[in-house]
């Protein structure tokens, strides 16, 4: 199975630095909040666009009271892990960098750009992970979802508020209830 396994990472790759480079194309800069946005225009493209890439890769999506998207995968209908990434980045000042902050850079073997570390290279590879799985068809005792959020500075005081989105707090108990 290792075998299988790192074949498929290797003729993935590409595809993943892909994924990547779609997303850091996206300022997701948190900004005024808008009917559908509550983070701003950006963040929610970057969340619309990585829950596109979700659904071409075969995922069930959901897009939770705007600030949250899942990924499902939870064939034998039991979920046991979340793996929780955010979309959104820290404004990004042009003379701090050597490339274009919002345009993937190759160099060195090494990739540039705002949030490939933080948190939109960890979104691809949690995508491409759960891909990999379902595609080699491994054996999990209990599914789970990616979660992308919107907002990483701000989300601690959205799951702590009482005022707290009404489907991401149903969504997380549930996730929380069935690792149970």
């Amino acid at each position: 199975m290792k075998e299988k396994i790192s074949e498929f990472v290797y003729s993935h790759r590409e595809e993943m630095v892909d994924i990547i480079r779609q997303l850091v194309e996206i300022p997701s800069v948190k900004g005024k909040p808008e009917q559908s946005a509550p983070f701003g225009a950006e963040p929610r493209r970057a969340l619309d666009k990585m829950l596109e890439i979700c659904r071409e890769h075969g995922f069930v999506t959901g897009c939770h009271d705007n600030v949250m998207g899942t990924a499902d995968y939870a064939p034998s209908g039991k979920v046991g892990l979340g793996i929780l990434c955010h979309l959104d980045v820290v404004p990004a000042e042009p003379l701090n960098w050597s490339c274009p902050p919002f345009q993937l850079t190759r160099r060195d073997g090494k990739l540039f750009g705002r949030g490939v570390i933080d948190d939109k290279g960890p979104c691809a590879a949690s995508l491409m992970a759960l891909y990999c799985i379902k595609e080699l068809e491994i054996p999990l005792k209990r599914g789970g979802p990616l979660l992308f959020g919107t907002a990483r500075r701000t989300a601690p005081r959205i799951w702590r508020s009482t005022a707290a989105p009404t489907s991401c707090r149903r969504w997380c108990s549930r996730l929380t209830e069935a690792s149970r």
